[in-house]
């Protein structure tokens, strides 16, 4: 019973002995690759200082490729700037919609509105027309644009969603569905410029 238990024991402590040396064969290769690696890396590193130090050497040394890109930048560019993109449905629909408001009918609303036997004048009438307008306090776009209304076919266009204007004189508040009659066929700076149909605001 002694020598069995002799024999398992030293059995035993082999086995132990065996993964233990194999845990350390792992560890010493993987020591080994890093110290292969390092070197290498010195190698490569120690050949290459040298070249780096002598393009380094010399500050105002510059590349043929950047003093050809800078001369480019000298030729001026004539650049035609492009009109900001109106508003579409998709970038509307991000935020959500103003509550509707009524919008207040200004007093000076129809001080443009004309029967069509007084829709040609004179020119001194219109001179005289036009400063009274400036008189109100109205600006020569807006008289002029609204005084065209009249003789040219306007396109007209119904809102897809309520805005409230608020303080801000320059815009116009509306309901949803309502008419706007374009006083300019196109978007300048992102914005359109329009005649309520309602109240001719």
């Amino acid at each position: 019973m002694q020598l069995f238990i002799a024999d398992g024991c030293k059995e035993a402590l082999l086995e132990e002995k065996r993964r233990f040396c194999f845990l350390v064969d792992k560890h010493c290769m993987l020591t080994y690759q890093f110290g292969s690696f390092h070197d290498k890396a010195r190698d490569i590193l120690s050949e290459k200082l040298s070249s780096w130090q002598d393009q380094c050497k010399d500050a105002t040394n510059i590349p043929e490729s950047v003093l050809a890109m800078i001369e480019g930048l000298r030729v001026p560019v004539s650049i035609t700037p492009m009109p900001s993109p109106s508003p579409s449905r998709h970038s509307v629909n991000i935020h959500p919609p103003a509550p509707a408001q009524k919008a207040h009918t200004s007093p000076l609303a129809n001080m443009f509105t004309q029967d069509n036997t007084n829709s040609i004048t004179t020119s001194a009438n219109s001179n005289a027309d036009h400063a009274n307008s400036e008189d109100n306090g109205l600006g020569r776009s807006v008289s002029v644009a609204t005084g065209l209304n009249n003789m040219v076919k306007r396109p007209r266009v119904r809102t897809i969603f309520p805005h409230t204007a608020g303080n801000n004189s320059t815009l116009i508040s509306f309901d949803e569905g309502e008419i706007i009659t374009l006083l300019i066929p196109n978007e300048r700076d992102g914005w359109m410029y329009g005649e309520l149909e309602k109240n001719g605001k």
